[in-house]
């Protein structure tokens, strides 16, 4: 009788050897032969822009062309400068923004000038040459109201209801811009966080909006119809706006909804709440400016502001954590706001409204030379972009990946047969558990350098990889594993 137990106690001292046995280190990268892990590099290799799906933009504020050259005179070399680095960012489209406004920069003009139509000519040239489409951002006619102590744009003049609003005008300067860049538009928002106030009487509501944007739509639509138009981007406590206008019928005339969002952790409950709202129409999910991350530049414009002060590595670190997720929860345009700090113009500086949410500054020198100072915001967002490119390319793995203690943030993408890219943030360390025999050789992206590689130590565990003491902090640590036979 005494058989029994003593043949228990030899199993599970025989099972304990196997698996000290085979709980061992895996090889590491850079263990392989420099041949080797060329071939490596070159399979997991993003392809090029024009290939890529994914929502990574910025603004384009900065016209080389008018007043909004540093000199008055038009540059197209200075915008292709410009140009060139965001293809070089990872960026696939560019949020290029127009209103109606004189050369001045203080009345409205319903005229594109001479100088506008060769400047926007020559932007979308150099688009085009660094595979870069184009977004639309069209302001609605308004006035400038101080009374609060800061500009605020009310819009009374474009308001369907006013018997003397400037609506022809407008449709009629919409009409010809739109046609000057016909064909090189991807969408078009029209506006940018309009408040309702339904009580006034000069207020709009999803009644007055939607008189306004069925005629807009019209007026776009018979130059470009494959042209994509959404309303306006509601300023980050609105999303209520955006359901009440598609309640109103807005899917009739509308192709997408937009918001502006400095909190990457909501995006995906709003895409969640956009499809049960539109079943039948599958809606762009867009945005005029998506981040809002300051840095801690004594240069500020305006000279005061309310936004939390990152060092700049503090700051390349949170760049880092939206625009992965904006990619992640699958959102189709994300223009991070804003990407310039300052333009320095033959020594001078010029900081550029809001730009201490900046990564970048344009630079020309006393010979019209121009070139582009980068922050660390630029190399993280890079690393983000040139990594996590593709979204059609990457799905979610079916095998379990964990870790232990829990990240803050875990998620895992999988190219199949290339790459296994894991992401995560938090504090402390962690060990990385990967259910799966078909990847190996994990190394950690560098933040700052999406080409620097640095081994991790792991060990295999029968079916079992565990990425051992991971760590855990505020940037987010990228983690790439190659796929084996």
């Amino acid at each position: 009788m005494k058989a029994k137990p003593r043949l228990v106690i030899v199993a599970l001292f025989s099972l304990s050897l196997i698996d000290a046995v085979s709980d061992e280190p895996t090889p590491a990268f850079s263990s392989l032969s420099k041949e080797k892990q060329e071939q490596i590099r070159k399979s997991v290799e993003p392809p090029p822009l024009h290939q890529r799906r994914n929502p990574y933009s910025t603004p384009m504020y900065y016209p080389m062309w008018g007043s909004g050259s540093p000199d008055g005179k038009s540059h197209p070399e200075w915008q292709d400068v410009l140009a060139k680095d965001w293809a070089e960012l990872g960026l696939t489209r560019l949020h290029f923004y127009a209103y109606p406004l004189a050369d001045n920069r203080t009345n409205r003009d319903y005229i594109l000038a001479p100088a506008a139509r060769v400047g926007i000519s020559n932007f979308m040239v150099s688009c085009q040459k660094h595979y870069l489409k184009i977004g639309l951002r069209v302001d609605l006619p308004c006035e400038m109201e101080s009374s609060k102590g800061h500009p605020i744009p009310f819009y009374w003049i474009a308001h369907p209801d006013n018997p003397q609003n400037e609506l022809t005008q407008y449709f009629a300067w919409l009409r010809d811009l739109v046609t000057l860049m016909k064909g090189r538009l991807d969408y078009l928002i029209l506006g940018d966080e309009l408040e309702w106030k339904k009580d006034e009487p000069k207020g709009w509501n999803a009644e007055s909006y939607m008189r306004f944007f069925s005629r807009a739509s019209e007026v776009i639509h018979k130059v470009d119809p494959a042209l994509k138009v959404s309303m306006y981007a509601a300023s980050p406590s609105r999303w209520k706006e955006v359901t009440e206008l598609i309640k109103a019928g807005y899917t009739r005339y509308g192709d997408g909804v937009a918001i502006n969002h400095y909190d990457y952790k909501v995006i995906k409950r709003l895409k969640d709440e956009l499809k049960q709202l539109s079943p039948d129409k599958k809606l762009l999910f867009l945005s005029n400016g998506v981040g809002y991350i300051g840095c801690d530049t004594e240069e500020r414009n305006p000279p005061k502001d309310g936004y939390k002060k990152y060092n700049d590595l503090e700051q390349a670190a949170m760049i880092a954590r939206t625009m992965y997720t904006w990619w992640d929860t699958d959102t189709d345009v994300a223009p991070y706001y804003i990407c310039m700090r300052t333009i320095v113009y033959h020594g001078k500086r010029n900081p550029q409204w809001y730009g201490f949410l900046g990564f970048m500054e344009l630079i020309i020198d006393e010979h019209d030379q121009a070139t582009i100072k980068h922050f660390p915001g630029w190399y993280a967002f890079r690393t983000v972009a040139q990594t996590f490119h593709d979204r059609d390319a990457f799905q979610e793995p079916e095998f379990t990946i964990e870790s232990d203690p829990p990240a803050e943030y875990l998620k895992a993408h999988e190219r199949k047969g290339k790459e296994l890219l894991i992401i995560c943030w938090g504090q402390g360390k962690t060990n990385i558990h990967i259910h799966s025999k078909g990847y190996a050789y994990p190394v950690e992206v560098d933040m700052l350098d999406h080409q620097k590689w640095v081994d991790l130590p792991a060990t295999q565990d029968s079916n079992v990889l565990t990425v051992d003491g991971v760590r855990l902090e505020l940037a987010p640590t990228i983690i790439r594993l190659m796929a084996v036979p």
